[in-house]
């Protein structure tokens, strides 16, 4: 989880970089900060990224926009809800992108 970023993204890993294979429940990177500034996606990185982590998945990338990030926990999933406004100063909310995922503690190497 990360919330210094003024951007909104949901990524996964693999992990097959560390286990040698690929992990069948990716690891799950959320960056929310949206809130309180608006900034651009970093492309050149996002691009190096892609050429260097294969098995990163870009899910949902957004930048230059105001919202938040809502994660529901259960006890074997969970769920991140994006929720943005328009620039038109509005305030209404958009639910922009949902993602589910399994639990991964307990899970991995020897398994």
């Amino acid at each position: 989880l990360v919330g210094h970023e003024h951007t909104l993204e949901v990524h996964t890993d693999d992990c097959r970089s560390v286990l040698g294979r690929p992990d069948e429940r990716p690891l799950v990177q959320l960056v929310a900060g949206a809130a309180a500034k608006q900034r651009p996606l970093h492309t050149p990185f996002m691009a190096y990224q892609d050429r260097h982590y294969p098995q990163k998945t870009t899910h949902y990338a957004r930048g230059q926009v105001w919202g938040f990030m809502t994660l529901r926990l259960e006890a074997e999933s969970g769920e991140a809800t994006i929720v943005t406004t328009p620039d038109s100063g509005s305030g209404e909310p958009v639910v922009d992108f949902s993602f589910r995922f399994e639990r991964r503690s307990g899970h991995g190497v020897g398994r």
